[in-house]
């Protein structure tokens, strides 16, 4: 009970995927700082000596696939290039290992140019040779029967078994191991050394746990069940749904509502009174959930009609939806996704609404006799351009958890002003037919194996038209941001590790991250509304968009909360390994 496989580092590559509803976006930093200070959260506490729980990085790696037209996660074999596993999708994985200190490492179902990820010894070298891993790595369940049933990488039981165990995997999430090492043994497949070398790294695990020690003498033992649904852990989870709205759109400044200009309000649509579709997936069991309707509530008079299924082509209930827009002040319809569109093992074929849903925003906002605000409910972007087109503003809550809809409303009713910023690019439904779900290359390029072109993913790379760009979030207030400084402003080259600089491995990498400039930026608030604002820094290499250039990458973010008229400096410190460029033919 004291491992936990979480959570999920994976880059979002794609919006059709079913579970980048667990990640921390598409952007390598972003999901680097994610991974970092989740394990870090997770396993360190005021007692050096022992963990308090196991944290996991997974799912190692390039897993972003469920099952796609026919194609399963099990079966899937990636082609991943060493450009973009060195700049997209191993970054994460590297910050996991070498910044969080992670305790285990998890390989993924799916095989990466020929070769299952859970028998390929270059990842397991890299991770413990190269970024100095100190754990145990284990597979996803049921991952080690894929190497010979799905991936048909090896021909029998013995064969699988010597493979991963060579490999480095310590652990099978599954009963491939327990049922056929002890044959792969007396065929000497494996022996009794390397049996013994995963058993200590398990067993290494379970003492950092203080598993074999007298419980009185730690202190994490000592946590006491009342901390479960504290208060302080119920206003942690409020604020962490209020800090994730991101505003897509606010048509002449429509939000905030107002109780005393919109006393009654019509909440409509199919996620209107939800609450387990505010979870999202992998949750525990909350004490409570807060629907949009009931958060909504608190603060006015509420007509509500569920107007539509998520799914579905009935629409029947248009008509009642209809009816309570036009005889109410405002308007607020919850749409969006829920786990029967996007989940593990499901991954999305289109990214606009499902069912009947875009038609249902535009009769309700049609008919709706005061402002109509949409609300939307999902894990990844949907393609809200019809949307648009009627709603006065576009409010995205992702799945903010138990405290959703009260999160929601403080919102809609200025309590709190919004200040998130999406962690991905929101695209018009054409993407699916530009980009290829199968095709792993984060840069443009053709793609006769799989079909047409590919404008590439996500902001770094990708070329065609968006909705809103990855970092999009709107304010109630307005702001001033003025870069003031960049020290030094000129960078001698002798100061950059290049190559094979440095005494050792780790005296090049720690040169590599070491700050190398600052930038100072002055950011006031030159609205009325006292907010948060998200600040973000990106850098843009020479040639950007040229030659696997990325167009433009994020190197450091802050928020910070601004009172009406009130400025502060923003600093960030930029390292050289922020600032390279990989050749476009190699990793290096």
């Amino acid at each position: 009970g004291l491992t936990y496989w979480a959570g999920n580092i994976n880059i979002f590559r794609d919006p059709r995927w079913g579970r980048g509803q667990e990640t921390a976006g598409e952007d390598p930093y972003l999901t680097s700082r994610y991974a970092e200070s989740f394990v870090r959260g997770m396993q360190f506490g005021s007692d050096s000596k022992y963990l308090k729980v196991s944290a996991c990085c997974k799912h190692f790696a390039g897993y972003s696939l469920e099952d796609w037209h026919g194609v399963d996660r099990h079966h899937f074999d990636g082609t991943i290039s060493a450009l973009d596993f060195a700049d997209t999708y191993s970054p994460a994985f590297q910050a996991c290992v070498e910044d969080g200190k992670a305790s285990s490492v998890m390989c993924s179902y799916n095989s990466n140019n020929g070769v299952p990820s859970c028998a390929d010894r270059n990842l397991v070298r890299l991770v413990r040779q190269e970024w100095a891993f100190e754990g145990y790595v284990t597979g996803d369940c049921g991952a080690v029967d894929d190497v010979l049933y799905t991936h048909n990488y090896t021909n029998t039981t013995s064969q699988t078994c010597q493979a991963v165990m060579e490999a480095g995997l310590d652990l099978d999430c599954g009963t491939f191991l327990q049922e056929h090492t002890l044959k792969a043994r007396l065929d000497e497949a494996v022996n009794d050394a390397l049996i013994n070398a995963h058993l200590a790294e398990l067993f290494t695990i379970q003492f950092r746990l203080g598993l074999f020690d007298p419980p009185h003498t730690q202190v994490y033992r000592q946590i006491p069940a009342s901390v479960i649904n504290s208060p302080e852990h119920k206003a942690m989870a409020l604020t962490a749904a209020r800090e994730g709205l991101v505003l897509l759109v606010n048509k002449n400044a429509t939000l905030p509502l107002s109780p005393v200009v919109t006393p009654l309000v019509a909440v409509v649509g199919p996620n209107a009174n939800a609450t387990e579709v505010l979870l999202g997936n992998y949750y525990g069991v909350p004490p409570y959930m807060v629907s949009p309707l009931e958060g909504i509530g608190h603060y006015v008079r509420t007509r509500y009609e569920s107007g539509c299924d998520i799914l579905g082509s009935d629409r029947s209930r248009f008509p009642a939806a209809m009816e309570a827009a036009k005889e109410s002040d405002a308007t607020v319809v919850v749409v969006g996704l829920n786990q029967s569109v996007e989940a593990e093992g499901l991954d999305r074929t289109e990214i606009t609404f499902p069912g009947v849903q875009d038609e249902f925003i535009s009769s309700v906002c049609g008919a709706s006799r005061g402002p109509c605000v949409v609300v939307l409910l999902s894990g990844s972007s949907v393609d809200v351009s019809s949307a648009m087109e009627y709603a006065d503003a576009i409010l995205w809550a992702g799945y903010p958890g138990q405290s959703g809809g009260r999160a929601i409303a403080d919102v809609l009713f200025n309590a709190v002003a919004p200040a998130g910023r999406s962690p991905f690019t929101w695209h018009y439904g054409d993407f699916v037919k530009s980009n290829d779900f199968l095709d792993m290359a984060m840069r443009p390029n053709a793609s006769p194996e799989h079909g047409p072109l590919s404008r590439g993913r996500t902001y770094r790379f990708f070329t065609g038209r968006t909705l809103f760009p990855f970092g999009h979030g709107l304010s109630y207030t307005t702001w001033d941001v003025v870069l003031a400084e960049i020290s030094p402003l000129v960078v001698q080259a002798s100061a950059i590790p290049v190559g094979t600089m440095g005494e050792s491995l780790r005296a090049k990498q720690n040169a590599a991250v070491a700050p190398l400039l600052t930038v100072l930026s002055l950011v006031t608030n030159t609205g009325q509304v006292a907010s948060d604002f998200v600040a973000l820094l990106f850098v843009v290499p020479p040639g950007a968009g040229t030659g696997g250039r990325p167009l433009r990458s994020l190197v450091g973010f802050s928020r910070d909360y601004y009172l009406p008229g009130e400025t502060k400096s923003v600093s960030f410190l930029v390292s050289a390994s922020q600032l390279r460029v990989f050749h476009s033919d190699t990793s290096q």
